[in-house]
């Protein structure tokens, strides 16, 4: 299987979450070939299953959605999709998964576990994990574990990032309308104008203090007609929450309410307070046991660094981790003269192809080994 010009044909080929059509299609034919049974999952999700009868499972993650930005890297197979582009490295992602999908299949007779394929719609969006879990992905047979890799520019190639605990946060939302009286700008003895206590709101929630790591920030302001000289009735803000911590995930709310309620007072307005809580992206723990032994695996391919703090990015394979044992394994791409200038979600997001061939081997040596070593505490391989 040639999976530098998989990848190049997907990347060339971006399709949002919810329209993966070609992509599914593509994976689906990829699998047929190396006779690897299949289903569709979730609507272009992709799950297939190297079924060997062993009492343990482990799940194998690769998400297949792109991004709506219009693509700059000149590469020569660019996106042919306007305005559409994998800026996230997912189309890395699939091919990893299809070149280790086919070697394990070549060693099946050595594997001491089933192995569950799932390529993933809309990562990117409503968070197709939880539609995938929900459809019965984890059980038929169950999945004793998940293992995901994500590409990294922030990491060259050879670091491989891990972390045991919190990796990712939660990407919560919030809206804040504040009432006040409108009217002529040229009689202020008759309005009340909500812009005022809106703006100390919105100064205040950024300077909040909590001590603990989190997100609280205003992204969106909205008031008035668009004429001058006119006094709003009414000004929303809405922005971002975000914790590593699950159990603090209502604490941070009640914090914004307690604030709403003091502008209340004392600007003489009332306001509506609106969490959105995102369920479809908790935050992703990753499992101690697993992690360490992922990280065994590594070391005879790669560097591990071992990371110390979450990062306040999402992820919805965060769905898996509250169901089973996981761990998100963050795979360095960065070619060595764009460190430091090279990131996720960039219109000229870059890799270093030689990520393909690493990621290839540690899914497929993670999968070979699992079950084997010692060093693992729980019984029967996290059963």
């Amino acid at each position: 299987m040639n999976i530098k010009a998989i990848r190049e044909q997907i990347h060339s080929n971006p399709e949002l979450g919810n329209q993966e059509f070609e992509t599914s299609e593509l994976i689906q034919s990829a699998l047929s070939a190396i006779d690897i049974p299949h289903v569709s999952m979730a609507g272009t999700g992709v799950v297939g299953l190297i079924d060997n009868g062993k009492p343990a499972t482990l799940l194998l993650r690769a998400d297949m959605d792109a991004l709506p930005i219009q693509e700059t890297t000149g590469l020569p197979f660019a996106s042919k999709n306007n305005g559409v582009m994998h800026a996230c490295g997912h189309d890395m992602h699939i091919a990893m998964l299809l070149g280790a999908a086919e070697r394990l299949m070549q060693n099946r007779d050595k594997l001491n576990c089933n192995i569950k394929l799932v390529f993933q719609p809309d990562e990117e969006g409503d968070g197709g994990a939880r539609r995938m879990i929900e459809q019965g992905v984890l059980e038929n047979p169950h999945v004793d574990a998940a293992i995901a890799f994500h590409v990294w520019p922030e990491f060259e190639y050879g670091t491989v990032g891990t972390k045991i605990g919190e990796m990712t946060a939660t990407c919560d939302e919030f809206e804040i309308v504040i009432k006040g009286k409108g009217g002529h700008v040229a009689k202020p003895q008759f309005t009340n104008n909500p812009i005022t206590p809106a703006f100390e709101l919105g100064y205040r929630l950024k300077h909040l203090t909590v001590d603990f790591p989190h997100i609280l920030d205003v992204t969106n302001i909205n008031s008035g007609s668009g004429s001058p000289n006119v006094v709003p009735d009414i000004m929303t803000l809405s922005g971002s929450m975000r914790v590593a911590e699950p159990k603090l995930r209502t604490f941070i709310p009640e914090l914004i309410k307690e604030l709403c309620e003091e502008i209340e007072a004392k600007y003489d307005v009332s306001y509506v307070f609106t969490p959105k809580f995102q369920l479809q992206y908790p935050p992703m723990v990753n499992d101690e046991q697993l992690t360490g032994y992922a990280e065994k695996v590594i070391k005879n391919h790669a560097t591990t660094r071992r990371l110390e703090r979450p990062y306040f990015i999402a992820e919805d394979f965060a769905c898996f981790s509250e169901k089973a044992p996981s761990t998100l394994i963050l795979l360095g791409c960065c070619p060595p003269d764009r460190l430091g200038q090279n990131d996720l979600h960039q219109s000229d997001m870059m890799v270093d192809e030689r990520t393909l061939q690493l990621g290839v081997d540690l899914f497929t040596d993670i999968a070979m080994n699992y079950c084997i070593d010692k060093i693992m505490q729980r019984q029967v391989c996290f059963r």
